[in-house]
């Protein structure tokens, strides 16, 4: 029995003369927190359209749980949930309103509908707001909502569109811990696109970086910041040492305003070894080391800038 969960082959999508997507494939484990990454323009949201069903591609395949969606969408639509990237919800209503509609409309059996969203509540820390009207919500707590709403019914893929758009990094954070727990309570596969890259790193096991519809790199999170960024090596010194460190023969780059020197290590002791030996050779004193892993946003841009180069 296959690990793949999302299998996308070749999917091209056109738009008029508009290239949205460009031979695009990729594959989603079964229980992966994947992330696809890019700017606006970048082929984002038109591939969630096309993995849920909203969409057609113009050429190509995909299968989610071995099920060509194209074929049978509609053995599709009950494995998945989508959260948008604008809050879907009456702000007329209350916030427990809202989820009784949503339950209605996943088709939930009445006798559990309920217990399920005092379930849901709970789990988004919204019981006690559960009787207040949407638009007194924070934003915050709409987008809790909402993604409570896409998971009254456990799907087997949870799909997040920009799921933190707008919410303040507090609220973001605890967003994020949320959506852990409840990845790892029901086992359930998330896909996930995002322009925050620190939520890719904090969230994601696996990412593809897009840019103008064309995968450009992939790999896991580790693997695209060993491959594309370097560690930062600081060493900050006093004016007179600063000025001694231009005379040596270290391949460094300086910035006079803060009296430091940096370097790209993607080998910390070996290349440490070598610039305490060279400026303890010259009697040159240090005030600080500060070693810079390389984070996934440094690994993005190094990408991105590669293509536009």
């Amino acid at each position: 029995m296959t690990n793949k969960m999302i299998e996308v082959s070749h999917v091209t999508k056109k738009f008029k003369q508009h290239t949205a997507l460009n031979d695009l494939s990729f594959t989603v484990k079964k229980g992966e927190i994947f992330a696809m990454l890019g700017s606006n323009g970048a082929g984002k949201t038109t591939t969630i359209n096309m993995l849920t069903t909203l969409i057609k591609p113009n050429n190509g395949t995909i299968k989610i749980n071995d099920i060509d969606i194209q074929k049978y969408p509609n053995k599709i639509k009950p494995l998945i949930s989508l959260t948008g990237q604008y809050a879907s919800l009456d702000e007329d209503l209350t916030g427990r309103q809202n989820l009784i509609i949503l339950a209605n409309l996943n088709h939930l059996p009445k006798h559990q509908i309920n217990a399920r969203i005092d379930e849901v509540l709970k789990e988004f820390n919204l019981t006690e707001f559960a009787d207040r009207i949407v638009k007194q919500y924070s934003g915050g707590m709409r987008r809790r909502l909402d993604i409570a709403g896409s998971l009254l019914k456990i799907p087997k893929i949870l799909f997040l569109d920009e799921p933190t758009t707008g919410v303040d990094p507090e609220n973001r954070i605890n967003l994020w811990n949320l959506m852990l727990d409840f990845v790892k309570k029901y086992n359930i596969t998330v896909f996930l696109t995002t322009q925050y890259l620190e939520e890719a790193e904090y969230l994601a096991n696996y990412a593809i970086i897009m840019n103008d519809g064309s995968l450009i790199k992939k790999g896991t999170i580790k693997e695209l910041k060993e491959a594309l960024a370097s560690n930062i090596i600081t060493l900050t010194f006093d004016e007179t040492n600063f000025n001694l460190v231009r005379n040596t023969s270290l391949k460094v780059k300086f910035d006079q305003h803060r009296h430091a020197v940096m370097m790209p290590s993607n080998n910390i002791m070996p290349d440490m070894e070598t610039i305490l030996s060279t400026l303890s050779s010259q009697n040159i004193e240090i005030e600080n080391i500060q070693i810079k892993q390389p984070t996934l946003e440094d690994a993005y841009f190094a990408a991105i800038t590669h293509v536009k180069d």
